[in-house]
């Protein structure tokens, strides 16, 4: 059973982990950084949930949920 048991543990880390990609949903306002820096607060969509995130330069199409 303690064989089944590490065999079982070791089949699940061996796979792979699948990162959630959010959208971006095409609103966007220039923000300044608190180094004074102008940068672009970009809004995502993932699975009905937004949230923003702050790049420099352009907003990218997808990011990393």
């Amino acid at each position: 059973m303690k064989r089944l048991l590490g065999i079982l543990c070791l089949s699940l880390a061996a796979l792979p982990a699948f990162a959630a990609t959010a959208f971006f949903t095409g609103r966007m306002h220039q923000v300044q950084t608190a180094n004074h820096e102008v940068a672009w607060d970009c809004q995502y969509n993932y699975l009905g949930k937004t949230f923003w995130r702050k790049h420099k330069g352009s907003c990218p199409s997808q990011v990393r949920a």
